[in-house]
């Protein structure tokens, strides 16, 4: 009987320190688990601060192409009165001329 008892209370002893080794793994695994959900929490905010970074980036990059497309248009423009205008000198300078030449005669 007395073994038995032995038997029983180095059990029990032995689960009881099963139990003590689960609850400080289930605590350490808590501190882990609030830890990784601090990380986590961290990064989604880095992670919007740089979707609004980025969407910065692309309206800029929307407006420089919009300038670009308006500088081209313009450039486009003067080249256009630059032709015009450079045909109404030549009509001019052949107008010039043939007023000189009546002239002379």
């Amino acid at each position: 009987l007395q073994n038995f008892q032995e038997e029983v209370t180095n059990r029990k002893a032995a689960m009881e320190e099963d139990v003590r080794k689960c609850e400080a793994a289930e605590s350490h695994n808590a501190d882990l688990l609030e830890a990784a959900k601090i990380d986590s929490d961290a990064a989604k905010s880095k992670l919007g601060e740089l979707e609004m970074e980025l969407a910065a980036v692309v309206a800029e990059e929307v407006k420089q192409k919009g300038d670009v497309a308006t500088t081209t248009a313009a450039v486009k423009d003067l080249e256009s009165a630059s032709v015009k205008a450079a045909d109404a000198v030549v009509s001019e300078q052949a107008q010039l001329s043939a007023f000189h030449a009546e002239l002379l005669d």
